[in-house]
């Protein structure tokens, strides 16, 4: 569902640009007050670099939208260009992607970057930094990637976890060089996938992509890279951190890797690289998803055991094993709700919302 109305807080004077801002930070959260301020912080720590913040609030309870209404006050007093959007409740099921999805509809920058409410920017030159290096390339740049640094309990996490092992060996023996112009071989040859909190998107390649995938209950941040990736032509990559991941707790269900079950994950997994290979357009791409899809059908098979929907896992497993041997992949539309009655008892939102909220605008 599109959401209709937001609220925006902007500054009267000189610090908002009369013209389009070089980056949208587009900021999806939930009932996160102390969290999401740290994160705003960060962001509006940037220095000598154009930018717009859109945090969409994706369904807080009254008190915590009230809170994320006074810190977008606080921030637009002091001269930031910044937007609040606030969808609905749906039921428990809203979703991150679908979030930033609304956000980036409303958003007027040349350049699309997302941060988590629970993560944060570590340097304050991030984006100027950026955007000089996309002003100065002779092509048009379609991705900036760069590393972050993961915490749990406080602690720093050992890596690699997303792409830093592929920074170690392109800055292997090229010590003068702080950026590299890479391809999507050279990526997939990485132990992970680069964070959305330090990718950078050029808002055209966003749109032709048709941003993130709301069918995906988990994964769907990969899912979204690899379209990314396949279809960008100019990526730059700054092999160093610029962001902390603080890596959720298992306990807590307010967050989507950790609030649904095993066979859902598993599930999501077989979707997007058969999404990907059925899809993609790289060579690369379409090989790594075959590779991928295999293992996620391996824990499907290996999950199944524990869900106790067997009629429904039977019917999911079915198309699954069908869906591996078939090609192209065949989506079978009877199942596509199917995924989120399990584990947790979670069914899809009805499209019509009748308590829509009434916006507002305020300046200061």
């Amino acid at each position: 569902m599109q959401a209709e109305s937001f609220i925006q807080f902007t500054s009267i004077g000189d610090s908002v640009s009369e013209h389009s801002p070089m980056f949208s930070v587009i900021m999806p959260t939930r009932n996160r007050p102390v969290l999401v301020a740290r994160a705003l912080a960060s962001v509006a720590a940037q220095r000598d670099a154009s930018f717009e913040i859109i945090v969409v609030d994706d369904g807080s309870d009254d008190y915590g939208n009230d809170v994320l209404l006074d810190l977008a006050q606080k921030h637009a007093s002091q001269g930031l260009d910044i937007t609040v959007l606030r969808r609905p409740d749906l039921i428990n099921y809203n979703h991150p992607g679908s979030a930033a999805n609304e956000g980036f509809e409303i958003s007027s920058g040349t350049y699309i970057t997302l941060l988590d409410d629970d993560d944060y920017w570590t340097r304050d030159d991030y984006l100027a930094t950026v955007e000089s290096r996309i002003r100065t390339h002779p092509d048009t740049v379609d991705l900036h990637l760069a590393d972050q640094q993961a915490m749990f309990g406080g602690k720093l996490q050992p890596g690699p976890i997303w792409i830093e092992d592929l920074g170690c060996r392109l800055k292997a023996g090229q010590d003068d060089l702080k950026i590299f112009s890479i391809t999507a071989d050279d990526l997939l040859t990485a132990k992970g996938f680069c964070h959305l909190n330090t990718t950078i998107i050029r808002a055209g390649l966003w749109r032709q992509v048709g941003g993130y995938d709301h069918r995906l209950t988990y994964e769907f941040d990969r899912d979204f890279y690899l379209k990314l990736v396949d279809q960008a032509e100019t990526i730059l990559y700054y092999p160093y951190p610029v962001s902390m991941h603080v890596v959720p707790h298992p306990s807590l269900k307010a967050n989507a890797s950790t609030r649904i079950g095993e066979f859902e994950k598993q599930l999501a997994r077989f979707r997007l690289f058969s999404n990907a290979l059925q899809h993609s357009r790289k060579p690369c791409i379409r090989d790594f998803a075959k590779r991928h899809r295999r293992h996620a059908l391996s824990g499907l098979l290996r999950a199944s055991g524990n869900v106790s929907d067997v009629l429904t896992v039977s019917k999911v497993l079915w198309w699954a094993v069908k869906a591996a041997l078939s090609s192209p992949v065949v989506e079978d539309e009877s199942l596509r709700a199917r995924p989120y009655l399990f584990s947790y008892g979670m069914t899809r939102p009805s499209a019509s919302i009748a308590d829509e909220p009434v916006a507002r605008r305020i300046e200061t």
